[in-house]
């Protein structure tokens, strides 16, 4: 009867191990499975890289400015990327970027446009609304230091030439990948992309 017992409760323990291991046998696909076409030159991050204490103003008003942690959005997919005034290639780019974040929906991939012009918060906003992306939060860097810091991570891979550079970040905080150019992020490969980023696939 013991013995019964403890094969018994061999047996649970077993199907314990294996439910719990469940989400790790999930993730076994590579990132590069998924870098064809339209974004197969992105560069994955394989590092643990994040940014988590990164401040960013995202409202000003009477009351003050509203600051954001970007690690208060961990759970989400999020497209980092930053912006100036002169920029036209950043036109078209956060335009693209704001059409895959409502095709996607908010509750899976957010788009964190951060201008890099020291400017109105205000003017920020208007200038988001009158290029007819009133879906996209207005970001500003809090403490100006957004570029130093991706310039100076010795994980991440280098910038070059004026295009927009674009930081994926998968749910779990880290940066995954890295795109140096503008992408069509409404390619099909791209939405597959970020879709399999948010189910935790790799």
């Amino acid at each position: 009867m013991q013995q019964g017992f403890f094969k018994r409760l061999f047996a649970v323990l077993f199907v314990l191990s294996f439910v719990r291991a469940a989400p790790l046998l999930a993730q076994t696909e590579d990132i590069s499975d998924y870098l064809t076409g339209e974004i197969a030159q992105l560069e994955p991050v394989h590092g643990d890289v994040n940014f988590h204490d990164i401040m960013l103003v995202s409202a000003f008003d009477k009351n003050g400015k509203t600051i954001e942690r970007l690690g208060d959005k961990k759970g989400k997919t999020l497209l980092l990327t930053l912006w100036h005034w002169d920029c036209l290639q950043c036109r078209r780019h956060m335009k693209q970027l704001a059409e895959v974040q409502e095709n996607l929906g908010t509750d899976v991939l957010e788009v964190i446009a951060v201008n890099m012009d020291r400017t109105l918060f205000s003017r920020v906003r208007k200038t988001l609304d009158q290029r007819g992306l009133q879906s996209l939060v207005a970001y500003q860097d809090f403490n100006k230091n957004i570029p130093a810091r991706l310039r100076n991570d010795p994980e991440l891979p280098r910038p070059f030439g004026n295009e927009p550079r674009t930081l994926i970040i998968g749910p779990d905080g880290r940066v995954r990948a890295v795109a140096n150019t503008r992408k069509d992020w409404n390619a099909p490969e791209a939405i597959a992309f970020l879709k399999a980023l948010s189910a935790g696939k790799f």
